[in-house]
């Protein structure tokens, strides 16, 4: 969606020029976008946390193979562009989204290095700028943990974050869990039911990105982590209750309590 994409961006300028969190600069973009809720804050929101576990590879290519003074928008735009490629998004699907934010040149670059590794472009020998880069961590933080843990136990760590398992959960205000269920099957997306929560499903294998799916975009499965989930279960909203999400941003909590208060 160009919106969700546009809100991205929104998202990263406000992270770079003013150094804030990632939830409070997405709430300011979502502020200024007009927008409050639906299934366009969840995809924005994956379009960001995307972005950002690729964006130092991104920012390399660019700063490589881009010669022209570069807008700190149009930056940002590459980097979720980068992001969404390296996910499986098409490049026709990318383009569209970003409404215009990327040139020409920025789209031949795309489309020449969305596929390229690390290795081939970084020296494994400057541990430090390679692991940095490959996992988009801070050289700093990247430094620190090698001399605590030693070089192979803090890529683990970094591999550990990169590849953080993806939580859906069934919103039952809209669609029942069976035919959910069902459906996700049938859209080659395979979950495992988890132990905890009975709306909550780990996504083992998606042959698709998770906000590409009807489900996810009509609100009837929503992108949440399993912590998000714990914390208004451990809340035990209840039917007739009125409860107050101060700070709420993107809203998941929000809604999940809504679910569970069948309001």
């Amino acid at each position: 969606m160009r919106i969700a994409f546009r809100i991205a961006v929104y998202t990263l300028e406000y992270i770079e020029k003013n150094g804030l969190s990632l939830e409070k600069s997405f709430k300011r973009a979502l502020t200024k976008s007009s927008i409050r809720g639906g299934e366009i804050v969840s995809q924005s929101y994956e379009y960001c946390r995307t972005a950002l576990f690729s964006y130092s590879l991104a920012d390399l290519i660019l700063n490589k193979n881009y010669f022209r003074k570069i807008s700190l928008r149009k930056k940002c735009a590459f980097r979720i562009a980068f992001g969404l490629l390296r996910k499986g998004y098409r490049l026709r699907e990318v383009i569209y989204d970003a409404g215009g934010l990327l040139d020409r040149y920025l789209i031949e670059i795309l489309r020449e290095f969305k596929d390229i590794s690390v290795e081939e472009l970084v020296d494994r020998k400057d541990k430090i700028k390679f692991l940095s880069i490959k996992y988009s961590y801070p050289k700093f933080i990247a430094k620190r943990l090698v001399e605590l843990l030693g070089e192979e136990e803090a890529e683990k760590v970094f591999k550990k974050d990169l590849k953080a398992t993806e939580w859906i959960r069934i919103n039952t205000l809209k669609v029942d869990i069976d035919k959910a269920v069902k459906k996700l099957e049938k859209m080659g997306v395979i979950i495992e039911k988890d132990k905890d929560f009975p709306e909550l499903y780990k996504v083992v294998k998606s042959k698709v990105p998770l906000s590409t799916l009807k489900l996810v975009r009509e609100f009837k499965v929503i992108i949440q982590d399993k912590g998000s989930v714990a914390v208004v279960h451990a809340l035990n909203p209840a039917e007739g209750e009125v409860i107050i999400d101060a700070t709420a941003a993107p809203g998941m909590k929000t809604s999940l309590i809504a679910q569970l208060a069948d309001n």
